[in-house]
């Protein structure tokens, strides 16, 4: 007679699962494919290994199940069960990266997912409960995090409030180009409601410069068009960059251009990290300035063979025109203080 571990053990070794063959995982890769989802959803629940298993696609990078129906230009409805369905019965599956170093999270964040806007949201919130880590994670050659890729599509702002504050460690992280997710989001025409979320979490990303130079004042400016002149968010970081200036108003801590970034190598994957760094206080640098007020020469903007003006000159403006601001907050509240200090 059987001990109830070799029992257990027995049962165990009759339902385990086995590992998927190479030639089963081409057959799904063809049928995603062909968008077969039918026949893709019956081979899942005939092996739930096969969800959370590499697959190789022709050029030889690595995909699965998840991020082929996120990409598949075929029928909406049936790739948003297959993507609940996997999520529901194995939510690891949302932890695998594809060969480019992208989770499902950063694909399906993307501007060009092809499903309405309605079932995009619905499967990134089904995502975000299955990895909720993923949103600080970066990934792809851009080394984005989900919170930089979202801002490249419109997606309502409940949403992006939720990515914000479930994710809040990804506003102060860079992408590949020193890139915030405001910088991302002033240079995709965001809403000024939007920004404000993004700078309640980060306020010292008002004066983040990215590796070529830019604010997001400059970026806002410089991506403005006809149908998206940027009229009112130009405004709101104008008049953000005025109030910073005024000592009533300003942060008890000099801003520092560069306090706000965090580099992508600094970046951990693990709760235990963005815990600490929440618990963390961040380290600034004032902006070295003079007591004296600065006197700004007025640049002549310099103009191009086919009459645009010269993007340099336009960043160096905004620039010094946000340093200006912080001499004259800095001459105020000493005047202020030698005032106290004589009476």
């Amino acid at each position: 007679m059987m001990s109830v571990q070799e029992t257990n053990n027995q049962i165990n070794h009759v339902f385990r699962p086995k590992t998927p063959s190479e030639d089963e995982m081409k057959a799904v890769f063809q049928f995603c494919r062909a968008n077969k989802w039918t026949n893709v959803l019956n081979s899942c629940r005939s092996n739930p290994l096969i969800p959370v298993t590499n697959m190789v696609m022709q050029n030889n990078i690595t995909t699965t199940i998840l991020h082929q129906a996120i990409t598949s230009k075929g029928d909406t409805k049936k790739r948003a069960i297959i993507i609940q369905e996997i999520l529901n019965v194995t939510p690891n599956a949302a932890t695998i990266r594809n060969g480019y170093g992208s989770l499902p999270l950063h694909v399906i964040a993307q501007r060009n997912t092809k499903m309405d806007s309605a079932t995009k949201e619905m499967l990134v919130r089904k995502l975000i409960d299955a990895y909720p880590i993923a949103l600080t994670q970066q990934g792809g050659v851009s080394k984005r995090t989900p919170l930089h890729v979202i801002f490249t599509d419109y997606v309502s702002p409940r949403l992006t409030e939720a990515m914000i504050q479930i994710g809040k460690k990804s506003c102060f992280l860079v992408d590949k180009k020193g890139y915030l997710p405001a910088h991302v989001a002033c240079s995709r025409h965001c809403s000024p409601e939007k920004l404000d979320m993004l700078l309640k979490i980060n306020p010292n990303s008002l004066f983040a410069i990215t590796n070529s130079g830019d604010t997001l004042l400059s970026l806002a400016k410089k991506t403005a068009t006809k149908s998206h002149p940027n009229y009112a968010l130009i405004d709101v970081i104008k008049r953000r960059i005025g109030l910073a200036a005024i000592p009533s108003v300003s942060l008890d801590i000099p801003y520092d251009v560069h306090s706000a970034r965090v580099s992508s190598t600094d970046s951990s994957n693990h709760d235990h990290d963005f815990k600490e760094s929440e618990r963390s206080k961040t380290s600034f640098v004032s902006i070295g300035c003079s007591s004296e007020p600065v006197t700004r020469r007025k640049r002549k903007r310099k103009v191009t063979s086919d009459g645009k003006g010269n993007d340099t000159a336009v960043k160096q403006e905004d620039i010094e025109q946000a340093i200006l601001l912080l001499n004259v907050s800095r001459h105020i509240d000493e005047e202020a203080r030698g005032k106290i200090a004589h009476v």
